[in-house]
């Protein structure tokens, strides 16, 4: 199900922080596969970036991965789901951010 982000309900740093995850998202698919690199990654970045878990669409990929990694290893199955969430994200990367 696809969500429409309404920047206005969004402060400017989470709207920096859900592009962001827009760019990230465009760059992991741009291979056609997630590799523990990646997911690691990833990880990693929501992490640091925990304070907006609850916003979407962080709150999607922090409960997938968070329900992924539950049992420490990630199956083709899984990665198909992240390759999912990543490709509907990464439509809306700011390609010429960079």
């Amino acid at each position: 199900m696809e969500r429409e982000i309404d920047a206005n309900t969004l402060t400017a740093e989470e709207q920096a922080c859900v592009q962001e995850l827009h760019n990230i998202a465009a760059r992991i698919v741009e291979d056609c596969e997630v590799d523990d690199e990646e997911i690691r990654f990833i990880s990693e970045w929501l992490e640091r970036n925990d304070r907006f878990k609850g916003k979407w669409p962080l709150s999607t990929v922090f409960e997938l991965l968070t329900r992924i990694m539950e049992d420490g290893k990630v199956d083709e199955s899984e990665r198909l789901q992240l390759m999912a969430v990543f490709s509907g994200l990464a439509v809306f990367a700011d390609t010429g951010a960079e």
